[in-house]
């Protein structure tokens, strides 16, 4: 569960405020999709590798938190939980991206 809730964390949206003043929002401009790519493509280079760093840390955290509760088997876990998180997010009605960062 943690796994997941660490990767619904909304990398995407909150640098595309921070960068565009909130006039972007990723799940309509460009692609529609809330990833690094999208945010390359519409808000330039430093933006989208900042989303991309970003979806890579969730995991990478997600993995490591479960590494530290249940060993190899709780990285796996909560690794595979937090790839679902960006794809399926609770917060946007279950509308997320793709989880290639993840």
């Amino acid at each position: 569960m943690l796994g997941y809730l660490i990767g619904t964390f909304p990398t995407a949206d909150l640098v595309a405020r921070r960068v565009s003043g909130g006039a972007v929002d990723l799940r309509v401009a460009g692609s529609g999709n809330p990833g690094g790519a999208n945010a390359l493509k519409l808000l330039g280079a430093k933006a989208g590798y900042t989303v991309m760093a970003g979806d890579i840390a969730k995991g990478a955290l997600a993995s490591g938190v479960g590494a530290l509760v249940a060993g190899p088997a709780g990285a796996h876990l909560a690794g595979s939980a937090s790839l679902v998180g960006p794809c399926f997010p609770v917060w946007n009605g279950f509308r997320g991206g793709r989880g290639v960062a993840a």
